[in-house]
């Protein structure tokens, strides 16, 4: 990574995003930039997402059940002054685990692509319990780019959700 000293220009943001689109490689790349659908979303330690297959459609219209294909865990935050946010990913039931840092990186073997947005919002919430234990954790933002919106159920597409918006979109799924 290029170090700046305080004296050199500072990059503007769509610098940034250029210098990040320089280091995925060309087939990512072109793969991350068919994709239509991006969103952002809310991370911390244990947050869960749902990697999934759309099933479309019965002749009737109805949205048919997504199939789950697998769970992803946050299961780290590093936080660097030099290099910024390095989010550790775990694929549940699995011995692998996903370095994800500013640069969009794609999700383990799947057709989406995961990344720290450059610009965050970083929270300290705190949860009150019974007794007076008070639970606190850091959440910060993560992008997610994808095909297509799972909203559209578009058969055979691969969507990834967190496990919340996963429930409601699909109760029971």
């Amino acid at each position: 990574m290029t170090r700046f000293s305080p004296e050199d220009s500072r990059l503007s943001q769509t610098e940034m995003v250029e210098l990040s689109r320089r280091e995925m490689s060309k087939e990512d790349l072109a793969l991350y930039d068919s994709f239509k659908h991006g969103h952002s979303d809310a991370a911390f330690l244990t947050r869960a997402l749902v990697v999934f297959r759309m099933a479309g459609k019965d002749r009737l219209g109805r949205h048919l059940p997504p199939k789950r294909l697998a769970e992803v865990q946050v299961v780290d935050l590093e936080v660097s002054t030099d290099t910024g946010f390095k989010m550790t990913l775990d694929l549940v039931g699995q011995d692998r685990h996903l370095i994800v840092e500013h640069t969009p990186v794609r999700l383990f073997d799947f057709p989406a692509f995961i990344s720290v947005p450059l610009t965050q919002r970083v929270e300290l919430a705190a949860t009150a319990y019974p007794g007076g234990y008070i639970k606190r954790r850091l959440i910060w933002g993560v992008g997610i780019k994808q095909k297509t919106k799972p909203e559209f159920n578009v058969s055979g597409t691969i969507c990834v959700l967190t496990q919340t918006r996963y429930s409601e979109l699909f109760p029971g799924g």
